[in-house]
């Protein structure tokens, strides 16, 4: 029970324009993610919880993005 009460990560992947973003914020209710019609994103992005809006590169593949949205404490 102690392990289900850890944050987790969750992973989308899909070919470039095929939704991920839209679905991303459509699961969890909020703007997360930026949509366009073209691809714009060259990196994995790592939204965490944050106390205020800041992103950075955690190395030269990921993109870790802290927003002040509460559920994403749930999450790793």
């Amino acid at each position: 029970m102690k392990e289900l009460r850890r944050p987790f990560l969750v992973c989308f992947c899909g070919e470039t324009n095929s939704g991920k973003s839209t679905l991303i914020n459509g699961l969890f209710g909020e703007k997360l993610c930026e949509v366009s019609d073209r691809p714009n994103t060259e990196k994995i992005i790592k939204y965490q919880f944050g106390k205020n809006k800041r992103s950075g590169d955690a190395n030269a593949d990921v993109v870790e993005k802290f927003l002040p949205i509460e559920f994403l404490r749930e999450f790793h």
